[in-house]
C-alpha cells in the first residue's frame, strides 16, 4: 500500500494503491494515479491520467491531465503539458504551454501557448508568447514573442527578438538575433542573420549572412551573400555579392558576384555584376555595368 500521501478535494487520488509521497490538492487531482510516486499537483484535473509516472510537479487546472508514465515535468499554468503522456524532463510555464506534448523530453517552454503544438520534438527552448507554437521538431532556440512561430519539421534554429525567424517551416541551422531577423524564412539554411529586419524578406536563400538594421532585407531566394552594416544590400535577390559597409550594394537587385568594401560602396548598382568596389563611395553611381574595379 502506498505511504505518506496527502490527498484534499473531491476524487483527490481516489485510486491510489501503491503510490507513495504524493501530495495532491483539488477536483480530481491525480484521480488515477496508482503507483506514481514523489508528485505534486494542485489544481483541478491536474494530474489526472496519472497512473505510474514519478517526480512530476504541476500547478494550474488540468496542467499534465493526460501524463500516465512521463517522469520529472514540470508544468505550471492552466492546461500547460495537457496532452503529455509519456514525456519527460519538461519544465512548462504558461497558459496552455506545451499543451500539445505527447512524449517530447527536455523541453522548455515558458508563455502563453509555447511550444504549444509540439507533439515529440526534444530538446527545445521557447520563451515568448506563442514562441515555437507549431513545433514538432528538436533542437531549436527560441526567445521572443512569437519568435519561430510557424516552425514545424526545422531543426537546430536560434531566433532570439519579436518575430525572429517568425514564418520558418522546414529551414534548419538557421540564427536569426533581433526583432523580425529572418522573419520570412520558409526553408533557408544555413543564414545568419543579426538586426532589426536582417534578411527579413528570405524564404529560401541559403547560406547567407546580414548583420546590420535592414541588411539584406529583400532578398528571397539570393544564397551565399554577404552583407554587414546598415542597408547593406537591402534590396538584393542575387547570389554571390559581399557588402561591408553601410549602405554598401544598398539599391542592388539581381546583380551578382560583386564586392564593396567601404560605406556606400557600388550604393547605386542595380544589375552590375562582378564589380568590385573597395573604398568609401568607390563606383557609388554605377548602376548596370559590370566587371568593374575600383580602389579608393
Amino acid at each position: 500500500q502506498g505511504i505518506a500521501n496527502t490527498a484534499v478535494g473531491a476524487h483527490s487520488l481516489q485510486d491510489n494503491d501503491t503510490g507513495s509521497f504524493n501530495t495532491s490538492f483539488g477536483w480530481k487531482a491525480m484521480q488515477e494515479n496508482i503507483g506514481g510516486k514523489e508528485n505534486t499537483a494542485v489544481g483541478a484535473g491536474v494530474l489526472l491520467n496519472n497512473a505510474s509516472g514519478d517526480f512530476n510537479t504541476a500547478l494550474g487546472s488540468q496542467a499534465l491531465y493526460k501524463n500516465i508514465i512521463g517522469y520529472d515535468n514540470t508544468a505550471i499554468g492552466h492546461g500547460s503539458l495537457f496532452d503529455n503522456l509519456t514525456g519527460y524532463e519538461n519544465t512548462s510555464i504558461g497558459s496552455q504551454a506545451m499543451s500539445g506534448n505527447v512524449n517530447g523530453h527536455s523541453n522548455s517552454s515558458v508563455g502563453f501557448e509555447s511550444l504549444y503544438s509540439n507533439t515529440q520534438g526534444n530538446g527545445n527552448v521557447a520563451i515568448g508568447d506563442s514562441s515555437l507554437h507549431n513545433n514538432t521538431a528538436s533542437f531549436n532556440t527560441a526567445i521572443g514573442v512569437k519568435s519561430l512561430l510557424r516552425n514545424v519539421s526545422g531543426s537546430l534554429n536560434t531566433a532570439i527578438g519579436v518575430s525572429a525567424l517568425r514564418y520558418n517551416i522546414n529551414g534548419n541551422f538557421n540564427t536569426a538575433n533581433g526583432a523580425e531577423a529572418l522573419n520570412n524564412n520558409l526553408s533557408g539554411m544555413d543564414n545568419t542573420a543579426v538586426g532589426y529586419n536582417s534578411a527579413r524578406n528570405n524564404a529560401s536563400g541559403n547560406f547567407n549572412t546580414a548583420i546590420g538594421s535592414r541588411s539584406l532585407n529583400s532578398n528571397v531566394n539570393g544564397n551565399s551573400n554577404v552583407a554587414i552594416g546598415y542597408q547593406s544590400l537591402k534590396q538584393n535577390t542575387a547570389s554571390l555579392n559581399v557588402g561591408i559597409g553601410a549602405n554598401t550594394l544598398r539599391d542592388n537587385t539581381t546583380g551578382y558576384a560583386n564586392s564593396a568594401i567601404g560605406n556606400d560602396a557600388l550604393r547605386f548598382n542595380t544589375t552590375g555584376y562582378e564589380n568590385a568596389a573597395w573604398g568609401v563611395e568607390a563606383l557609388l553611381n554605377n548602376n548596370t555595368g559590370y566587371r568593374n574595379m575600383a580602389i579608393g
